[in-house]
């Protein structure tokens, strides 16, 4: 069995996990006899068997693998029911994408005050090239090892093949399930590529009670394990873009989430070929495993290659490498104007295409009292939201420093006049998340000056995270005319579990939002 301990020791994770391993453990892992096979449930899932033991879930439909009992002996293994529904604030355990996204920017944003260049690859009004029909083939099972073979196809390209060969089996070393992923692409073009995508149960949680992970851990090919925690605005800063540097795997490093008291998933980059970068999604926190952007040669055909081993890694060990890491070189200067929060014209939008570098903006926090007075702080773990206010006085959504109702700090709206409404967004960070029948209470200040029309309020909107879940607002307010900091609230039972914030002026006039709550009643 091709086991990790094939590499050599200057790489980090490979180290430890030898290191920290106890001979007599090891030998008796070397002889765990396996019992491996596939159980297929319907259509679209097939159950991961270990002898009686539910230890992973294939989604035909998403081309996914998740390892819901990584290390064998796991309570999870006990699972003998697909989670309904199956998606992403359901998963239990680490979760691998094995599919080719093309047309991925080179730089998922762009310096300040210049054009955003043209997509890479397929062009715009090809939507279906970017994401293929996959098609997942099951091998036979030889009782040690299952092996998966997934095919791409592009409609609209067939010049463009693809696709993705899976091998499942155990590691004594770390005493985890792994899959080997071996990724091929040929295409026509210079297409930006991601051949694979990790993510992780509870890791987009914004509820601190049951936020499982809070760091994001890579190694750089200049040796370093680098650290970012988890936050919703420094992903916008010029480091967290590097994709020549700070972002980089190296062949034969990882990337990973810790430090949950169970599992510990990572993606080990063998090798690949263009190089591997990655880039985080600014709500969910999964990483994209990506290559380097190649140069236009006029080739008929490029090639792109990964090799890759998702398994997880042990608390102890996890432990080791959170304290072995160091923090991410954000880049961030003071002395560099980020257009996004300085210019009256900007949007929350325009966050996902700039490079920031010191982006500071007002923080909402479930469960305890988001008084906005600081701005969110960039180098630390924090299980929150931005919500994105401009820094310039003339615009319509400022964040008003000379104005508050328990310090110096709100969120300002002007009103466009009779009939229109603005309304703040929560543009960085997780979505919020409900648990379905509790009792919540929402709740905040607000403050008026000639406020006509329907005037300011504070809307809470249950959207789901299921495509059936029933969907319904909430509204506290509203104020109108002139008035001095008033409180308003409302309790109600939640019945989807995810939900947008918004503060809204509807009509003419200034409002100012201030201490707002959300918490269970």
């Amino acid at each position: 069995m091709d086991v990790i301990t094939d590499l050599t020791t200057e790489h980090q994770l490979t180290a430890l996990l030898n290191q920290m391993v106890i001979p007599e453990d090891l030998q008796v892992r070397a002889q765990r006899e396996l019992h491996l096979a596939f159980q297929e449930v319907d259509e679209r899932f097939v159950w991961i068997l270990d002898g009686d033991a539910h230890i992973g879930i294939i989604d035909r439909m998403r081309s996914t693998l998740e390892l819901i009992a990584p290390h064998p002996g796991d309570a999870a293994a006990q699972l003998s029911e697909i989670p309904k529904p199956y998606h992403t604030p359901t998963y239990i355990g680490g979760r691998i994408v094995m599919q080719w996204q093309l047309d991925t920017p080179k730089n998922g944003r762009i310096e300040p005050g210049t054009d955003r260049p043209a997509p890479i690859g397929v062009l715009e009004d090809n939507p279906q090239a970017k994401r293929p029909h996959s098609t997942i083939v099951l091998g036979d099972t030889t009782g040690m090892e299952l092996f998966l073979c997934i095919d791409h196809e592009w409609p609209d390209d067939n010049r463009i093949a693809g696709g993705h060969e899976v091998t499942i089996g155990y590691d004594p070393v770390p005493d985890s399930y792994f899959a080997d992923v071996r990724a091929y692409l040929t295409a026509p073009e210079p297409y930006g590529t991601e051949y694979c995508n990790l993510y992780a149960g509870g890791l987009y949680d914004d509820r601190p009670q049951t936020k499982r992970y809070q760091d994001t851990i890579w190694q750089n090919p200049d040796g370093r394990m680098i650290r970012w925690p988890q936050n919703p605005v420094s992903y916008m800063t010029p480091g967290m873009n590097d994709e020549q540097g700070e972002r980089q795997v190296m062949d034969g490093g990882f990337i990973g989430y810790f430090t949950d008291t169970k599992t510990n998933p990572v993606v080990m980059v063998l090798s690949s070929k263009p190089k591997t970068f990655c880039v985080t999604c600014c709500n969910l926190y999964d990483e994209k495993l990506c290559c380097l952007p190649v140069p236009d040669t006029g080739a008929e055909f490029y090639e792109y290659r990964a090799h890759c081993r998702f398994f997880s890694v042990k608390p102890p060990v996890a432990a080791a490498i959170v304290q072995r890491s160091e923090l991410v070189h954000y880049g961030i200067d003071h002395d560099r104007t980020d257009v996004v929060f300085t210019e009256p014209d900007r949007r929350s939008i325009d966050l996902h295409v700039n490079v920031s570098y010191h982006p500071e903006m007002p923080g909402f926090y479930q469960g305890r009292l988001s008084d906005f007075e600081h701005p969110i702080p960039l180098e630390k773990g924090v299980v929150g939201h931005g919500i994105w206010a401009s820094h310039n006085p003339e615009h319509e959504i400022y964040w008003d420093d000379n104005c508050g109702h328990s310090g110096n700090r709100s969120i300002r709206l002007r009103g466009r006049g009779a009939g229109q409404i603005v309304a703040t967004e929560m543009a960085t960070g997780p979505t919020i998340h409900l648990n379905p029948g509790k009792q919540y209470r929402l709740s905040g200040w607000l403050k008026c000056q000639s406020c006509d029309g329907t005037g300011a309020r504070i809307r809470l909107s249950e959207i789901g995270f299921g495509p059936t879940d029933h969907k319904q607002s909430h509204v506290i307010g509203p104020v109108t005319g002139d008035a001095d900091f008033s409180r308003v609230e409302c309790e109600f039972t939640a019945v989807s579990d995810a939900a947008w914030l918004h503060f809204e002026l509807e009509g003419g006039g200034q409002a100012w939002f201030d201490d707002v709550t959300l918490e269970e009643a």
